[in-house]
C-alpha cells in the first residue's frame, strides 16, 4: 500500500488485523505507534507495527510530502526475519 502525507499534515489513525511493514520512500517523518515510542522515518528506514495497533503518520516538513510503502500479512511475527526492524 502507497500512503503519501502531505507537507504540515498528519494522516488519520489506522488499525487493522494484518502485521505492517512500513517503509519510508521520500521525505521525513513520524510513526506513531500507540504503546509505543514514535519512530522517525527517513528514505530506506523501516518499522514493523504489530497486528491490532492503532497508529497515524505525520509529516517532519510543513512543505514536502512524506511517503512510505507498506507490506501487510496475517499471522505472527517470526523474530529471526523481523529482528532487524524497528518497532
Amino acid at each position: 500500500m502507497w500512503c503519501e502525507v502531505a507537507g504540515g499534515d498528519q494522516s488519520g489513525i489506522d488499525l487493522h488485523e494484518e502485521w505492517e511493514v512500513v517503509v519510508c520512500v521520500g521525505g521525513n517523518g513520524h510513526i506513531l505507534i500507540e504503546g509505543s515510542e514514535t519512530v522517525e522515518l527517513c528514505p530506506g528506514r523501516a518499522v514493523l507495527v504489530p497486528s491490532n495497533v492503532p497508529h497515524r503518520y505525520r509529516n517532519a516538513s510543513e512543505t514536502e510530502p512524506f511517503q512510505t510503502a507498506s507490506i501487510f500479512w496475517i499471522g505472527g511475527k517470526d523474530e529471526t526475519a523481523c529482528a532487524h526492524l524497528t518497532a
